[in-house]
Order: C-alpha cells, then structure tokens, then sequence
C-alpha cells in the first residue's frame, strides 16, 4: 500500500491555499489604495508600522485562545490636507440590516466616513460610516470614482459645518 492522502489534509491544504491568495490579493488592493491617495498632492495617508491592518494576535481581552488573525481587516485612514479633515477608508463596512437588525461584514465593499480629526469615536464611525457602490478588485475607473465621491463628501462635509448642520452620512 502507497501513501494515501486522507482528504481532509487534501481539503485544508486547499483551503489554506486558497486563503493565502485571497490573503495577498486584499494586501494588494490595500496597497493600491494606499499608492494612489499618497500620490495625490492634497492626501496625506496615515503609514506605520500596524496601520490599516488589524492585529495578528487579536485575543479579544485574553477570552479567544489561541489568538484570532485579524490582519486581513483592513482600512486607510487619510487626512485632507487642504480641510484638515479625515477620511476613513474600510475595505469591509458594518450594515446593519434595517429589516432583521443582524450585522453584516461586506468583505470587499468600499465605506467611507469623512470626520474632523479631533471628533471620532468607534460607535460614530460604525454608524456613520457610508457603504459605497465600489468594490475590490480597484481598477482606474473605480478609483478616480472614489476620490471624486470622497472630495464630495469633503465639500457637502465642508457645508454642513460652515451652516450648523449634521447628517447621518458624514
């Protein structure tokens, strides 16, 4: 009798194999993102070591043992240099279905939340973050689509503070 590979190991192996790609093609994206707003002169893109990726050891407060690999949850955050304001790019927006009330994780779908730099808190963010039409993979078209829609949300963002206003959106 030769080897035989029990097809659960065939089974993982194709799995992991197939999460590394997808792993990589969102690093990718992520990258192509970051490239594209640190190229334009009026974006200043927040860069470091841990930004735009979520933790490679995330243990919730110790409850999950061993650690969750959280470094595939990815964002950008970007100042506009010119308004001083921050836009929160995330390449998995919350939606919270009005219907049912049950969260869900749009893997790959662009939200944006646009806020001054001194006014953030997470719940604000998850509730206010808007859930764009754009989705990954990026492509020339879709991301001069994005920065068209975030100058806007600048603009009308720029409006609403100069009148007193306030919106659910931004």
């Amino acid at each position: 009798m030769g080897n035989v590979i029990h097809p659960y190991a065939e089974s993982a192996a194709r799995f992991e194999k197939s999460r590394d790609s997808y792993y990589a093609a969102r690093e990718e994206q992520w990258q192509l993102l970051r490239d594209y707003f640190q190229a334009k002169s009026d974006f200043q893109v927040s860069c470091g070591t841990a930004a735009g990726r979520g933790k490679r050891t995330y243990g919730s407060g110790d409850r999950l043992i061993p650690p969750y690999d959280l470094s595939n949850w990815r964002w950008l955050e970007i100042t506009h240099v010119p308004s001083k304001l921050i836009i929160f790019l995330s390449l998995q927006p919350f939606d919270i279905d009005p219907s049912s009330g049950n969260l869900h994780v749009l893997y790959d779908r662009i939200g944006i939340y646009v806020h001054p730099a001194e006014k953030k808190t997470r719940a604000e963010a998850l509730q206010k973050l808007m859930i764009t039409d754009l989705s990954l993979p990026m492509d020339e078209r879709k991301l001069n689509d994005l920065e068209t829609l975030i100058h806007k949300l600048i603009h009308t963002h720029t409006i609403w503070e100069q009148e007193g206003l306030h919106t659910r959106l931004v």
